[in-house]
């Protein structure tokens, strides 16, 4: 087809690319306006912006452990590999506990487990944008004396009793990279939240490197604000050696800096991407109302008090070959995770605990998503509604 939709995507103009390429080479203006930005919109304490999320996840699990040991990180079975990637450069051993397949949060039985195997960090991340109720397991683990870290690269735009998510956690993690909710091409940050969060981020900021000086992230970026429309990106799409939209376990990279262009990224995008939550939020309620009388298949449901992000609208399937095919991935309706973290090539000694984990593997099996952003038009609705109605009609 001439046309394919992107599962994810985030805004992008000329104006931020040019603020990018207009950017010194070295650390400035742009940084700590970036940091203000995070600060005044998450009050955190300290606000420490890294080359990527998966490293500021990273420096949290290092700060989370006691100085001179090794982190030992509970974290969910099923995942963004990036959390397995975050281990690798901390060299942290890890503990998975399962997630509740209904509303994508720590199953509560598996959560304490975990926490009983004595980790000096726990991850809780809001997938998708949906709020997870973190009251209950941060008060566990407080009374169990480890460190919470709120993974909240996907959940711009989402909040709870008016909280934005990733400000709840002794730590907050943000990312700026590829189809998150605040693009800048690299970056990510660490929010402390806390004057003891405060203080065990400061005793790790050594191992922060500089960042790499060049602006070929920015090359790259060009390149997908380029492809990063319907008609353009079924060319690069098509090429299945480039394995585009496939989520890849990456190799484990250095601490570093964010770069200074693409800390103007942000900042020159920050109130667009604003207006792009607001556009998400809508395409949720659209796909809430479609959905509500199919029975092929379950939505996520926000819970009382929050308001989701929707970076994509998450659904579980009764079949589990369901929406795997060409017509699925041409229209951006694309699976989750295939694979639980503790299936992934990791290195001897990674895992601390065996499963099974029950819930993680519906959700590697069943989960489907539908985009939600602003590139949709009148007739992607139409052609993904009219997708899951045969698949709702085949199932009966």
């Amino acid at each position: 087809m001439w046309r394919r939709q992107l599962p994810a995507w985030s805004p992008l103009t000329v104006r931020a690319l040019a603020e990018g390429a207009a950017a010194s080479s070295k650390a400035g203006r742009h940084v700590a306006s970036l940091d203000a930005h995070l600060r005044a919109e998450y009050g955190a304490s300290l606000v420490q912006l890294t080359e990527s999320g998966t490293v500021a996840l990273a420096l949290a699990m290092l700060a989370g452990a006691p100085e001179a040991s090794r982190p030992k990180v509970a974290m969910p079975a099923w995942a963004c590999y990036d959390l397995m990637t975050a281990a690798d450069i901390a060299d942290a051993e890890v503990i998975l506990y399962d997630l509740d397949p209904v509303t994508l949060a720590p199953a509560s039985g598996s959560f304490a487990e975990a926490l009983g195997l004595r980790p000096t960090s726990v991850v809780v991340a809001h997938w998708f944008g949906l709020p997870v109720l973190l009251a209950p397991m941060l008060a566990a683990a407080r009374k169990a004396g480890v460190t919470f870290i709120e993974d909240a690269a996907q959940g711009v735009g989402g909040s709870v009793a008016g909280r934005p998510l990733g400000s709840l956690g002794d730590f907050g993690i943000l990312s700026f990279g590829r189809g998150k909710g605040r693009a800048g091409g690299r970056g990510g940050a660490v929010l402390a939240n806390n004057a003891n969060a405060v203080a065990r981020l400061q005793r790790v900021a050594h191992r922060i490197a500089p960042t790499d000086t060049g602006k070929r992230g920015l090359l790259a970026l060009a390149a997908q604000w380029a492809l990063g429309r319907p008609w353009a990106y079924a060319a690069p799409s098509s090429i299945r050696s480039l394995r585009i939209g496939e989520t890849i376990y990456h190799p484990p990279s250095p601490i570093r800096e964010i770069p200074e262009w693409a800390a103007a990224v942000v900042n020159a995008l920050w109130l667009r991407s604003a207006r792009e939550g607001a556009a998400r939020r809508v395409a949720a309620a659209h796909w809430a109302h479609v959905l509500s009388r199919n029975t092929s298949m379950s939505a996520f449901a926000e819970s009382a008090g929050c308001v989701a992000g929707w970076l994509r609208y998450p659904v579980l399937m009764n079949d589990s070959t369901a929406l795997l095919n060409a017509d699925a991935r041409r229209l951006g309706v694309m699976p989750g995770y295939g694979k639980l973290l503790a299936d992934l090539p990791l290195t001897p000694g990674r895992l601390a605990n065996d499963g099974p984990w029950p819930g993680a593997s519906e959700l590697a099996s069943r989960l489907r998503t539908l985009p939600t952003h602003s590139l949709l038009r009148a007739g992607d609705f139409a052609a993904i509604g009219q997708l899951l109605g045969r698949n709702e009609r085949r199932r009966s």
